[in-house]
């Protein structure tokens, strides 16, 4: 075999290597983009992609549905003496004599006289000087139903709230599955460094139904990334809808007075 043959031959293997890995790789990145439109990625896959950007994220929920109900929501009026609303559609309540309690027991006693719809909440965090509940509907949060109670020396100093009137509406939701979730999060969060995805959340958030007092409550993820929320809507028709990464004091302040 001369020079010139063979150097023939060494070209075309070079080129036909080089149409094979580009192939490749075309098909890998259309795999990844598959992997957004039909919601498919697996944990496997995930935990791959999570490594190479390191990032840590917990494992699924139990219990994780696959469909959950839409509602159409109204936000409760609170006519009792004391209360004022503000912008935000939130109801506030200042003491001006400070009511006291001695235990959890007392405050929560004092939390259902004072405030309507009390027993919709649950704890979601406590701290001496303040406690945050959300309303929940059939075991899931609503993420922006959420009642404030202000500490003083075991005195109640102030209460914010928001609360909805919910009807179901007829149709439920199919939800994008915990990966696809995750993938969103991971390939949006632009972090040079090390980063956790904790305290993972399905729950609802409230969008606007066509008018300024009506709502629709859609299925949320609500992930917790250093001291931000990470809000995702999980319904399989809105997958592509972006995040939101959302400061954690501003849920606080969701029905206070501005």
């Amino acid at each position: 075999m001369d020079w010139s043959r063979a150097k023939t031959i060494l070209i075309i293997a070079f080129i036909v290597l080089n149409l094979f890995l580009g192939l490749q790789l075309n098909q890998l990145v259309k795999q990844q983009s598959d992997y957004v439109e039909t919601e498919e990625i697996s944990l496997a896959q995930l935990k791959q992609i999570a490594k190479k950007s390191r990032i840590q994220f917990p494992e699924e929920p139990d219990n994780t549905p696959t469909t959950l109900a839409a509602y159409k929501a109204t936000v409760t009026p609170i006519r009792l003496a004391g209360w004022k609303k503000n912008e935000l559609n939130g109801y506030s309540k200042t003491y001006a004599t400070p009511p006291a309690f001695r235990n959890e027991r007392e405050l929560n006693r004092l939390l259902s006289r004072e405030v309507p719809r009390f027993g919709d909440y649950e704890l979601m965090e406590s701290s001496r000087d303040k406690r945050i509940y959300m309303q929940h509907v059939k075991g899931r949060p609503i993420l922006d139903a959420v009642l404030e109670v202000e500490l003083a020396a075991s005195s109640i100093k102030a209460i914010h709230v928001v609360h909805y009137d919910l009807s179901q509406s007829p149709t439920a939701e199919e939800l994008m599955t915990y990966p696809s979730a995750l993938y969103q999060v991971i390939t949006n969060l632009n972090t040079k460094g090390p980063a956790s995805i904790t305290n993972p959340k399905l729950g609802y958030r409230a969008a606007y139904g066509g008018s300024k007092e009506e709502y629709i409550l859609v299925p949320y993820w609500r992930f917790e990334v250093g001291n931000n929320w990470i809000y995702l809507n999980a319904t399989k028709r809105e997958a592509k809808e972006k995040m939101e990464i959302v400061p954690k004091q501003s849920i606080e302040s969701k029905g206070k007075t501005p």
